[in-house]
């Protein structure tokens, strides 16, 4: 069977669920439960971290075995480097190495230490899936100046994409993933009420695409996290969106299967695929 994959990185479950949007929840959904070993610090909690948990989900292992921690890598040699204690503590290494001629980039699959599922499943076709695919427009979002940019910017880059998606998915495949960072972005920048809007064009989205496969393709719609609301410590009363200790899934099949850790997907996908 093949198996089409479309994640949404901060997809809210609850959002979703509450809006009803079928396209998205489809026939079989659920909430899966982001352990600590998913997450790194942010400002001091605990916060799950895209990077580690898209690696795990494509490699089937737990992040100490893939070895992937940050959005950011400038190789194997010099992350090792940059750990050791008395380098640590050193501040405005950034801006030196920068000097020096050395930027980041974010990690691909030459930086895993694994086996892949692309790596088992061909034909493969992988469409920026971070840890993987170069994800070069990062770099571009990462240097906006305002919110407004940064959202322009991400809004721009999911047409583009969309665009590619529906022309690849066309050509021939076992399995193809699609992933989709707008939603991320939109979560952290937009209220809710405005977030909802988003989401109906990602329901859209799914409907277009699962059109072109057709019913015989398992549909997986995936998240890494979701989105909740945090009053800041300012007194003003404001609001900021921050990840939620939880994540979407949702399949076009019916089944009791239920993923309690990113992991699981590996193996069902190979058994979705009819090699397990």
């Amino acid at each position: 069977m093949k198996v089409l994959i479309i994640a949404l990185d901060g997809l809210e479950y609850d959002l979703v669920v509450k809006e009803r949007m079928r396209f998205l929840l489809q026939k079989t959904y659920g909430k899966i439960d982001i352990s600590p070993e998913y997450c790194t610090l942010v400002e001091g909690e605990l916060t799950p971290y895209t990077p580690i948990i898209w690696a795990s989900f494509i490699t089937g292992l737990p992040p100490h075995k893939h070895k992937i921690r940050d959005l950011w890598t400038y190789g194997k040699v010099f992350d090792s480097i940059k750990r050791f204690p008395p380098l640590r503590a050193i501040k405005g290494k950034r801006k030196f190495v920068w000097r020096l001629g050395l930027k980041p980039r974010t990690p691909n699959k030459r930086d895993l230490r694994a086996t892949t599922i692309f790596d088992v499943i061909e034909p493969s076709t992988a469409i920026d899936v971070i840890g993987y695919n170069p994800w070069g427009y990062m770099e571009k979002l990462s240097s906006s100046k305002t919110i407004d940019e940064y959202i322009h910017g991400a809004k721009k880059l999911f047409e583009l994409k969309k665009k590619v998606v529906f022309e690849e998915i066309k050509k021939n495949w076992n399995l193809f993933m699609a992933y989709i960072h707008f939603t991320d972005a939109a979560g952290h920048c937009y209220g809710f009420g405005r977030l909802k809007t988003v989401y109906r064009a990602m329901d859209y989205f799914v409907s277009e695409v699962k059109e072109i496969v057709g019913a015989d393709t398992l549909c997986l719609i995936v998240s890494d996290h979701g989105m909740e609301e945090e009053r800041t410590k300012d007194g003003r009363g404001t609001k900021l969106h921050i990840h939620s200790n939880h994540a979407f899934f949702s399949l076009n099949i019916e089944t009791d299967w239920r993923p309690e850790n990113m992991t699981d997907f590996f193996p069902k996908i190979l058994e979705w695929a009819e090699l397990n």
